[in-house]
């Protein structure tokens, strides 16, 4: 009885303070000629991006293989075009990012919210949800 109390409770505390990252994917890549990776979003999702946003490139080398994971942070938006530019963070770049043939996803990280206000945004209700900045540049934003 005492164990099933406690488990409720610890659901009721992770539900209200956890905190789930929201993500911006998508899988049109190009590279630029200064090493950059320019990605495509819909004009929604390139609203939420900001400069200095980490992100995760995955890049498909062949079917058979893994897909390399690189991680990037936003270097600059362009919110006429729903582009950003994504800049490679690690020294360590793979040969499949300097050929230029881009496959695979890059995902930026938006904002970070709890799981209450997933669900308030689900039922309706949690349309005006505050969500919590992911910006560095932000003195309020949480570090990843």
């Amino acid at each position: 009885m005492i164990l099933g109390i406690l488990a409720i409770l610890a659901l009721i505390v992770w539900f209200f303070f956890a905190t789930v990252t929201l993500f911006a994917s998508t899988s049109s890549l190009q590279l630029t000629e200064t090493g950059r990776v320019l990605a495509a979003f819909p004009k929604e999702a390139v609203k939420q991006i900001q400069p200095g946003q980490a992100a995760i490139l995955r890049l498909t080398t062949s079917s058979d293989k893994n897909p390399v994971v690189i991680r990037t942070v936003v270097f600059s938006v362009d919110g006429e075009n729903g582009q950003a530019e994504i800049l490679p963070v690690s020294e360590d770049i793979p040969p499949e990012l300097a050929a230029g043939d881009l496959q695979g996803n890059v995902s930026v990280e938006v904002a970070y919210v709890t799981p209450i206000s997933l669900l308030l945004r689900a039922t309706g209700y949690g349309g005006n949800v505050r969500e919590m900045p992911v910006s560095p540049q932000s003195s309020q934003g949480i570090n990843p």
